[in-house]
């Protein structure tokens, strides 16, 4: 499990996290930061509340990490726009400023108690359905936080949330406008599609060598070869190194005597309280009588889970009978921290006041420290030692290969001293192989350090465990291919259009036969080729349909609705199967009547909802229009 938890840590979880911290971020886009030149950094006064420089540069770095892992890690961070990312940036927190200062004054707020216990019940930091306090201080640390930081951080969305929430759950649609979008969006159509299908397109396809001949002289900037180069290259890779590692008994019993701490479990006590709030309503004297009351009541036979869940204004704990699960000490306030180091499991404390209201603690249990036994760690402890001593390794022949490549007038010096063999690839700007096609790799292999003055690369990271260095063999410039070379290449175009072209003009004639009567079974009964002429029928089409194309079935849906019921519309659309002939016969709205009672209710919310997110972005913009923000 220990393992478990330090690989997720140190993968998908920080991930994760970076995910969630950066949710708030309204992205210009990730190609719009890739390329270009950086800027410098910026700070803001909102208000007459300033952004500070770092806050402003850790916001920058986590988007940065954001930018990286939505390109799965496979990005050269030097060609991130930093000009584009520092605004972004910049604007985002000055949003992010502006909600917060908008809830302060709304009186938004969440209790310590309640974001203790939103890390607790997080996916991100479980294991086996458990909070791992390891996990989380390892995933939090990974992506450069402190616990106080992530809970600010945590405190801050979910206030920005409340707001949110608050604006999208006052939206509303009248009857009239939902009547009027389930007419349009639960509508029928009753269409005939007759298609001319390229399969059984045979005559007139063929590609004869005038059109080849035109088509190259036509497309000779798409008949070019793709430049590449010829590469030599070397590896390090600390994965490997791992394989190499020895490590014997007595370190790892060093070890362990030297961080036992870091093995031990800290005390974790399971507590549940109920909140009661201090309000404008309720002073704090009032809120200590309706405490007491609720511990009589508790005394005297009513289960503690009950008057929580009828009593306690903690939002995040109320539903579960005030269950806060198991926490380290120093997770809550002093003064709560300080009444449940005096109970014992079982008991329930005495009105206890804190910044947040007033408290009653019940302690269910307490779990002690545990310092593991050397053999219970033994495993985990051979990992972190090897990892550690690969770790060591990569870096000091990191550091040799830099030295040693730089002073090399190619490979075979850095690959034998290091003990690395020398693969050959070759690198186009197209290259899909997860090594050459690396950002770096191909960026190096083009520049004019390798292809003109043959210089090995620096050494080029492609990951925090592998580095690769490598040089130029060959460079080879595109050209235009001979028509030779690019006749099968040309041939499938012509003939693409060919058939196209066949298809089209059969569909001409056959809309014509349609317009004056001609039924459609007869037509395509009527066709010499076999299988070239299809008709069907099709009734109630709907617009997540599957018995069309999407093509069609977006095609069908832009038609205008025919004017009279003898009315016929056409229209004509080409997809994958061939050249499609649209005759709409009618339409058919949707009606409120035709949905349940939950159906109309889940309709109503969806676009309540879309519309109340409208109403949130036009507010936040109405208040950004109304503040005084100065950008520094």
């Amino acid at each position: 499990m220990l393992q478990k938890i330090r690989d997720n840590a140190q993968s998908t979880i920080a991930k994760v996290i970076v995910g969630l911290i950066v949710v708030t971020f309204a992205l210009f886009g990730v190609e719009s930061i890739i390329g270009g030149l950086g800027g410098e950094p910026e700070v803001a006064e909102v208000n007459g509340e300033e952004i500070t420089e770092y806050e402003f540069l850790r916001e920058v770095e986590l988007k940065r990490r954001q930018v990286i892992n939505q390109m799965g890690g496979n990005v050269d961070p030097s060609l991130i726009n930093e000009e584009v990312l520092n605004k972004t940036v910049l604007e985002d927190l000055i949003k992010q400023k502006l909600l917060l200062q908008t809830v302060a004054e709304m009186g938004f707020d969440i209790s310590d108690v309640s974001i203790s216990h939103q890390i607790q019940v997080m996916p991100q930091f479980q294991v086996d359905g458990k909070f791992s306090n390891e996990l989380f201080l390892n995933s939090i640390r990974n992506i450069g936080m402190s616990t106080s930081d992530f809970k600010s951080f945590l405190k801050k969305q979910i206030k920005i949330s409340q707001l949110q929430n608050g604006l999208v759950a006052s939206s509303f649609v009248t009857e009239k406008q939902l009547a009027d979008l389930v007419g349009i969006d639960r509508q029928q159509r009753d269409a005939l599609v007759v298609t001319i299908n390229f399969d059984a397109v045979k005559t007139g396809v063929a590609a004869r060598p005038d059109q080849i001949k035109a088509y190259y002289e036509e497309h000779k900037e798409e008949l070019k070869t793709e430049e590449s180069v010829s590469v030599s290259y070397i590896v390090l890779d600390k994965d490997r190194l791992s394989q190499e590692i020895s490590v014997t008994d007595e370190e790892l019993k060093e070890r362990y005597d030297q961080n036992r701490e870091e093995f031990t479990r800290p005390e974790e006590r399971e507590v549940a309280h109920i909140l009661i709030e201090i309000t404008d309503d309720l002073a704090e004297n009032e809120a200590v009588a309706k405490a007491g009351s609720l511990i009589s009541s508790i005394k005297s036979g009513e289960r503690f889970e009950t008057v929580a869940r009828e009593n306690s204004g903690d939002p995040g704990s109320a539903s579960q009978g005030g269950y806060l699960g198991f926490a380290p000490k120093g997770t809550y306030a002093v003064p709560f921290e300080n009444a449940v180091d005096k109970l014992a499991a079982g008991e329930i404390s005495e009105p206890v006041v804190t910044e947040f209201g007033v408290h009653v603690i019940k302690l269910l249990s307490r779990r002690e420290a545990q310092v593991p036994s050397f053999d219970e760690v033994k495993g985990k402890l051979l990992a972190q030692l090897r990892e550690k001593k690969a770790y060591d390794k990569y870096v000091d022949m990191s550091q040799k290969l830099a030295d040693i490549s730089y002073e090399s007038v190619d490979l075979l010096d850095p690959a034998e001293e290091l003990g690395l063999e020398i693969q050959k690839g070759e690198v186009a700007k197209s290259t899909a192989n997860s090594l050459l096609g690396h950002p770096s790799v191909v960026a190096a292999a083009f520049s004019d350090d390798l292809v003109k003055e043959q210089l090995n690369s620096e050494p080029i990271e492609i990951s925090r465990d592998q580095t690769i260095v490598l040089r130029s063999d060959e460079f080879h410039p595109g050209r235009l291919k001979t028509l030779e070379e690019a006749t099968p290449e040309i041939t499938r175009f012509v003939e693409q259009n060919n058939r196209l072209d066949v298809a089209k003009k059969k569909a001409e004639d056959v809309l014509a036969r349609l317009k004056s009567g001609e039924k459609p079974e007869e037509i395509a009964s009527n066709e010499s080729v076999k299988g070239l002429i299809t008709a069907e029928d099709y009734n109630k089409i709907v617009r997540n349909d599957t018995r069309v194309s999407p093509v069609v079935l977006e095609k069908i849906f832009r038609i205008k609705n025919p004017k009279s019921s003898d009315g016929v519309v056409y229209a004509q659309v080409d997809d994958t199967k061939g050249v499609n002939i649209i005759a709409l016969k009618s339409v058919k709205p949707g009606s409120l009547d035709s949905l349940s009672s939950e159906q109309q209710n889940m309709f109503a919310r969806a676009v309540s909802g879309q519309t109340g997110t409208i109403d949130f972005q036009d507010y936040v913009g109405y208040i950004e229009q109304h503040s005084e923000v100065e950008r520094l």
